[in-house]
């Protein structure tokens, strides 16, 4: 609300007629209508035109209308800090002096006013007598307290000497500040001309017409200057001085002096500003000058103009901005967040670096708030203000801590707090430093990972190797109670009796189990020999989708959603049937009372930072096992491929299906994800190396019939297990071969040397002390060439011994391996070729 002061009082304003000078215009900004009112009444009764305002933006308009020389301000206003509406006053180009009038009294606010260039600052609980002094003194100017004093100085030696003309020559003269005595009046015919002849905008006239303010300076007539005038400008006597002063002036002095016209011009009898002078030998001189209108002489024929050399002030402040724009430049220049927070937790700088981190493109609507901000998540919060109040109490600290930047993405700091002291010692504000560690912390996460899995291999190796040996031995006992049970059962017919029949079917089953877990022992431990072929993983799941619903079985919904394009993978096919078959049993496991099961298949790229350690990107083929049952906590899903760790109850499972699964996909280059949560079941997800596209068809296996009785061909059998060499000795002679059986490698070298008849084939065993299977196949080759080599072997190891073995053309039968297997595999050998003579 703005109050005309001319209607509230006329009483007040019997002298309105009268012409006001812009200096005498106060404008009044208060919210407060009763303070308002009490305000106008007390400054008005001062002699000033007061045009009162409740609004910062009321006082904007006003301020753009007319011309103010002072202000009285709220710092306080309902929409805009008082220094905030200063500011704004020096953006329009007023030059009104502004007194900042506040309850609110704190040194900060009033360092703050005062720094933002406020004339005073006053606090609104002191003596009315206070705000006045304030207004006369921004309307007098430092020449007019000046001029005041030397009057009361003149005043009183006039009333002891009567010589107070030579008297006031005398302090004229010896004044420590500058002092010009210059008549005006040919100055003012000048603008009262251009009025005459229409002009009413001279700070535009003015500016357009540079030629009339070098006039005016030429037109200036300098009756006087005191001896500081003469040795601050390099004279020898006021003589070069009153009539040089055009030769003093450079741009900046007619800048100065146009705006003093002007000022002049629209009714002003005083004018304050920094400018710069020359002296009589060229150098430049920056001065306060304070001009004031004598209004005891006509037409501005006495005007005095007072010059205080604030050349070395200059100097510094430029000294003092030069230092500050390299501070800031090596702040802003630096890749560390630098942070300046005051004392009440609040921010009031943050460097170029972290704007960019954070992603913040303006950063002023954060200054003044709480620090930390909400860059910061709540957990770390409490650990943050902990470490900036044991700065703010003088120590420092540092921490690690993540933030977020206003994308959302995750930015890891380590932020040291420091302390800020003065001079004096005392702690005036804290410098938080932040470091960007996002790219180290990621590394180090990353080889957390690494040496995580690294662990975990180990472990899986060093199981690995234990039930490769578990497995090697039971194999060989294995041998000797299937080949024996299957041996007796061939005799059945041949007057066994009947009773014996079905414990020895019991038995050969019970082997068949065993030797079931061997094989899951050897897959698990990665080294059993793989049969890698290109295969398309859909028509797989669909050649097995019959069987995978009875294994779910009746209560489980089985469905499958395959991938519309063919899946070419190079594995073996028959650990992905495996590792299916684990995958569909678990999920029906998890949903004993029914549910979803769902196998999907597709194909995912996988960039660099997607993959799993050890496994590279590229396109994989993704088998997706999911069930709708328990759900897996944390704690289990982190365990969840250990070998031998299972949820399932006691005798119920053996622990080594999904550990079968990860090594298996983990031998070819794949690997395995799990996603669960208790209560909203699991997706298990296989993911295999996908095969470069080719024109060849997936490979198609067809396994030839042969006979597998003997026709009395003579066969060298080689183990160094007693239990193993009798059992295969007897299942062979009831085929109706010739059996050499020798139980260890010298022994088979010396019945390959010295028998007579021929040797069709050598049957023996990869491990044994001394001399290996395939070093002995080796030399009993040399002895008798074109012979026929098997070899056999229960133990993992052996493997990596075939693969180098590949080229000398040798079969290979996993033991414990069925009778029929083991008479067909020799028979398929020895069709091969014909049986070598001796």
């Amino acid at each position: 609300m703005s109050i005309d002061t001319k209607q509230a009082n006329s009483n007040r304003n019997a002298s309105s007629n009268e012409e006001r000078s812009r200096f005498s215009r106060l404008l009044l900004v208060e919210d407060n209508e009763s303070l308002l009112i009490t305000l106008q009444g007390i400054l008005e009764d001062e002699g000033f035109v007061v045009t009162g305002c409740e609004t910062a933006a009321e006082a904007l308009q006003h301020i753009q209308q007319q011309e103010f020389g002072v202000a009285v301000v709220d710092l306080r206003l309902p929409d805009m800090q008082g220094t905030q509406l200063l500011q704004e006053f020096k953006n329009l180009g007023s030059k009104v002096r502004v007194i900042i009038n506040t309850g609110y009294g704190e040194f900060e606010s009033a360092k703050d006013a005062l720094n933002c260039g406020a004339f005073a600052y006053v606090e609104k609980a002191g003596e009315p007598r206070d705000l006045i002094g304030h207004v006369h003194r921004a309307r007098r100017s430092h020449f007019e307290q000046y001029a005041d004093d030397l009057e009361a100085a003149v005043a009183e030696r006039t009333a002891e000497l009567s010589e107070s003309e030579k008297r006031l020559r005398l302090v004229f003269d010896n004044a420590p500040v500058c002092l010009w005595h210059e008549d005006f009046s040919s100055v003012k015919q000048i603008l009262d001309r251009l009025r005459r002849e229409g002009v009413l905008d001279f700070r535009q006239y003015l500016e357009n017409h540079a030629e009339i303010v070098t006039e005016c300076v030429k037109q200036v007539k300098i009756l006087d200057v005191n001896l500081a005038t003469v040795q601050l400008h390099h004279a020898r006597s006021k003589h070069e001085l009153t009539n040089s002063l055009p030769q003093l002036f450079c741009d900046e002095s007619y800048e100065t002096y146009r705006e003093m016209l002007i000022s002049l011009a629209n009714g002003a009898e005083s004018f304050e500003a920094d400018t710069v002078r020359l002296t009589r030998d060229g150098q430049r001189k920056h001065m306060m000058l304070s001009m004031f209108v004598d209004s005891n002489a006509p037409n501005w024929s006495s005007v005095y103009l007072a010059c205080t050399d604030i050349t070395e002030r200059k100097q510094t402040e430029e000294a003092l901005r030069a230092s500050e724009i390299r501070t800031r430049a090596l702040l802003d220049g630096s890749p560390i967040c630098n942070k300046i927070i005051d004392l009440d937790s609040r921010l009031r700088y943050m460097s170029s670096a972290g704007q960019r981190q954070l992603k913040i493109d303006d950063i002023n609507p954060f200054y003044g708030k709480i620090f930390p901000s909400d860059f910061y998540p709540e957990s770390a919060r409490t650990r943050i203000i902990e470490h900036l109040q044991r700065a703010q109490a003088g120590e420092t600290s540092s921490m690690e801590c993540a933030v977020f930047d206003t994308e959302g993405c995750e930015v890891w700091y380590q932020t040291t707090f420091v302390p800020a002291r003065d001079d004096g010692g005392r702690i005036e504000y804290v410098i938080a430093a932040s470091v960007d560690i996002t790219e180290r912390t990621r590394a180090e996460e990353e080889n957390k990972v690494l040496q995580k899995h690294l662990r975990h291999t180990q472990k899986m190796d060093a199981v690995g190797k234990l039930a490769a040996g578990v497995a090697h031995e039971f194999n060989n006992m294995l041998v000797g109670i299937l080949g024996n049970a299957e041996s007796l059962l061939n005799q059945a017919g041949e007057g066994l009796p009947e009773r014996f029949t079905g414990p020895l079917k019991e038995i050969e089953r019970a082997g068949t189990r065993a030797a079931d877990l061997t094989k899951q022992l050897l897959c698990f431990a990665r080294k059993k020999n793989p049969h890698v072929t290109r295969f398309d993983v859909n028509q797989v799941i669909t050649g097995s989708q019959g069987v995978l619903q009875r294994l779910a079985g009746p209560k489980i919904v089985f469905k499958t959603l395959l991938a519309s394009e063919s899946l070419i993978v190079r594995a073996d096919e028959a650990d992905v049937e495996s590792a299916l078959t684990n995958l569909v049993l678990n999920a029906r496991d998890a949903m004993p009372n029914g549910g979803l099961l769902t196998v999907r298949t597709d194909a995912v790229m996988l960039e660099a930072n997607e993959a799993t350690p050890g496994c590279k990107p590229g396109c994989y083929v993704r088998l997706s096992v999911i069930d709708q049952g328990c759900g897996m906590p944390p704690e289990v899903v982190e365990r969840i491929f250990e070998p031998f760790f299972t949820t399932k109850p006691l005798g119920a499972g053996t622990g080594l299906g999904l550990s079968t699964v990860f090594a298996d996909a983990a031998n070819v280059g794949g690997f395995v994800t799990v996603e669960s949560r208790v209560g909203e079941g699991a997706e298990i997800r296989l993911h295999l190396p996908r095969a470069e596209e080719s024109s060849e068809t997936p490979d198609v296996h067809i396994g030839a019939v042969a006979r597998s009785t003997g026709g009395g061909e003579t066969i060298l059998v080689c183990d160094d297990e007693d239990i193993v060499l009798a059992s295969v000795t007897t299942l062979l002679e009831a085929f109706g071969y010739t059996v050499i059986a020798t139980g260890s490698p010298q022994e088979a070298i010396a019945a390959a040397t010295t028998h007579q008849g021929p040797i069709s084939l050598l049957l023996t065993d990869v491990s044994m002390p001394g001399m290996n299977g395939i070093q002995l196949s080796r030399e009993v080759t040399r002895i008798r060439p074109g012979i026929s080599v098997i070899l056999t072997s229960g133990y993992a190891e052996d493997v990596l011994q075939l693969h180098a073995a590949q080229d000398e053309h040798f079969k290979f039968v996993q033991k414990p391996a069925p009778g029929d297997t083991l008479t067909r595999a020799i028979r398929e050998m020895l069709d091969q070729k014909k049986t070598p003579k001796s």
